[in-house]
């Protein structure tokens, strides 16, 4: 039975730990939500700088790109550059093209940036702006894990800025910079040194990670070492669930 509350099984290691000290955060569709606009004005911009008439091809090209590159990135636990997406879009749907050289791929990622930075991202819910100031008030500290695809991590964290969350998170680290993705644990390590430093006397299972995927995010996390916890955005909102977790 999938309803509210949470399962037992969803919530791993929080029964061992006396308190959380610390809450690292996946990123989409945990904390945001792509903007309903984006995507396709996205899409109409690839097709008007490669001259694709085909709007509805381009989108469906970067949908399954989207969801190969993912699903690579979460089983070999590497990390696929946002210019080798395009190109494997571009491939998808113009595959006479002459290969763009890295200037043109460069040029076409700023395009998408000053779009995003039009479009930005939205709260996953209403409540995440006060679910993450409770925890500031609670005196838990706080990051930002994610894995990253078409969006660079330096986009989002323009974006984090413009939500006016910057200042609740420690530290942010995105996959693109890394090279890793979730689950690969030396992403979480990346999230034990960056806890080690604002306090070395806490301990693994003292950190909970929170986010939507069972397997990038919670088993990624708890074969780590960490608590952590699945947030099911299609049931109650992301403050009661955070709460609730928090309490356990």
């Amino acid at each position: 039975m999938d309803n509210w509350p949470i399962r037992i099984s969803q919530i791993v290691n929080l029964k061992l730990t006396k308190s959380i000290k610390h809450i690292s955060f996946d990123l989409w569709m945990t904390l945001i939500r792509t903007h309903p606009e984006y995507k396709r004005k996205r899409a109409e911009l690839f097709c008007h700088f490669f001259s694709v008439d085909n709007l509805e091809l381009v989108e469906k090209a970067i949908r399954k790109i989207d969801l190969m590159a993912n699903h690579i990135n979460e089983t070999t636990g590497g990390n696929i550059d946002a210019l080798e997406l395009y190109m494997m879009v571009l491939q998808e749907v113009h595959p006479d093209w002459k290969s763009p050289g890295i200037d043109t791929l460069q040029s076409f990622y700023a395009e998408t940036e000053k779009l995003f930075n039009t479009y930005l991202p939205l709260a996953a819910d209403d409540s995440v702006t006060q679910a993450l100031q409770m925890v500031s008030d609670s005196g838990i500290t706080i990051n930002i894990l994610s894995n990253t695809g078409f969006i660079k991590g330096d986009m989002l964290r323009k974006a984090i800025e413009q939500l006016g969350w910057a200042s609740y998170f420690m530290f942010t680290i995105f996959s693109d910079e890394t090279g890793y993705s979730k689950p690969n644990i030396k992403m979480f390590q990346e999230v034990w040194n960056g806890v080690s430093k604002l306090n070395n006397a806490i301990e693994k299972s003292e950190v909970l990670h929170f986010g939507d995927n069972p397997f990038a995010d919670v088993e990624g996390a708890s074969k780590f070492g960490f608590s952590a916890a699945l947030f099911s955005p299609k049931q109650t909102t992301f403050y009661q669930q955070l709460e609730m977790v928090i309490k356990i």
